[in-house]
């Protein structure tokens, strides 16, 4: 498995993103890269080396593969202050975190659930503190959502835990199905010593 790296880059975000696409464009393999604020990160879990990163400021992480990172960091190092950005920290991701909960009250929701959560995790990640319970009422029918009593429903929650890419992925699926809450990403890491 891959580890992922975080980089804290100052500067503006356009301009960030516009030199990863240059930087990308040069190279033979591409690689993939991910943004701080496409993830939905929890801004606690990284207070310690990234201060309003979520605000829209000019702190913004960079996330990407372990080679990739390394070069990416370079590159932002000795092109990077003509364009107005710097490096501000550089840390490996070590684990990514996000919890869910879904409260539905139809079997063909409780069945999308099944399927897009908890069916088949992406390699790495797991599944911590599942509780799914259902529940049907014989003398209740139908799926009115303010009703006090409903015929059926079904609950679940747990914690997408493992490498970044996948549980980003999870957290995705998870908030692109109707009832479900999604917490922001929680990080840790681990800081890489200057070379």
């Amino acid at each position: 498995m891959t580890a992922w790296f975080i980089i804290d880059v100052e500067g503006a975000e356009k301009v960030l993103r516009a030199f990863v696409t240059g930087f990308l464009l040069g190279r033979r393999d591409r690689g993939t890269v991910l943004y701080g604020s496409d993830c939905d990160i929890a801004e606690a879990s990284l207070r310690e080396r990234i201060r309003d990163l979520l605000a829209g400021g000019t702190h913004n992480a960079l996330f990407a593969p372990r080679g990739l990172a390394g070069e990416l960091r370079q590159a932002l190092l000795e092109g990077g202050a003509g364009t107005a950005l710097g490096v501000l920290a550089f840390a490996e991701v070590t684990r990514a975190r996000s919890s869910f909960a879904v409260e539905a009250y139809a079997e063909d929701v409780a069945a999308r659930v099944k399927t897009e959560l908890l069916a088949e995790l992406p390699p790495g990640v797991t599944l911590e503190g599942l509780v799914e319970t259902e529940e049907r009422e014989p003398d209740h029918r139908g799926t009115v959502l303010y009703a006090p009593v409903h015929g059926y429903t079904y609950r679940v929650h747990g914690t997408f835990t493992g490498p970044l890419p996948g549980v980003v992925e999870m957290a995705r699926r998870a908030r692109d199905l109707e009832f479900a809450r999604v917490r922001p990403l929680d990080l840790e890491t681990a800081t890489v010593p200057d070379d």
